[in-house]
């Protein structure tokens, strides 16, 4: 089926509430309206992924989450490329500094958050969530840590993921790093394909998702 934003936004907030939700409230925490948010919950109680009374809750959860990978496309997510010298390890412990500094928004996902949730490999890059209406505070906060912009369009050594504030929902902080939610954390993994795509399987069973 064809999926908007609006979908994609409450696949995310259902998949992080582990309670059943009205739909007035899970319209607030997609950031949707009640109007959109009614229309494709229709469409996933019909594909069998909710029920809707007497409130939403998810009925088939492991194959919601693979619906959201197949529709969330990491790939496509605008991004800025810095490079450094310190290692990823070092870097991510610094950006964390950054951002409690300066007050910034922010999730690591694919290598650092799979190394804090489910270790698999050791992270060669730095890949983060960031608001797009802070983009130029990290500019800057980086660049003052010795973290330059690149004059590549490929990958750096860090990456900024520019979207807003609805993919950072459910992040959690594990050792001192806070990084997206799993069902993210997975999604960008399972869209990456290869080697993270394996990496999104360890997760998935570390999580007790189950088939």
């Amino acid at each position: 089926m064809l999926v908007s934003e609006t979908m994609i936004r409450l696949m995310r907030a259902l998949l992080i509430s582990d309670e059943p939700i009205s739909l007035r409230e899970l319209t607030k925490r997609a950031d949707v309206t009640l109007s959109r948010a009614s229309k494709e919950i229709d469409r996933l109680y019909r594909a069998g992924y909710v029920r809707k009374r007497p409130q939403v809750a998810v009925q088939r959860r492991r194959d919601l989450l693979l619906a959201f990978s197949y529709c969330w496309s990491i790939k496509a997510v605008p991004f800025e490329a810095f490079d450094a010298l310190e290692r990823p390890d070092h870097l991510s412990k610094v950006i964390t500094k950054i951002a409690k500094k300066e007050g910034l928004a922010y999730a690591f996902t694919l290598l650092v958050g799979t190394e804090v949730l489910s270790p698999y490999v050791v992270p060669s890059t730095v890949h983060l969530y960031i608001d797009g209406a802070q983009v130029e505070k990290w500019r800057k906060a980086l660049s003052e840590n010795g973290i330059y912009p690149t004059e590549s369009r490929t990958i750096g050594k860090v990456n900024l993921l520019i979207y807003d504030g609805s993919v950072l929902q459910g992040a959690i902080e594990r050792k001192g790093v806070r990084v997206v939610s799993p069902y993210q954390l997975f999604a960008d993994l399972h869209g990456m394909g290869g080697i993270m795509r394996d990496a999104a399987d360890k997760l998935a069973e570390r999580m007790g998702w189950g088939e």
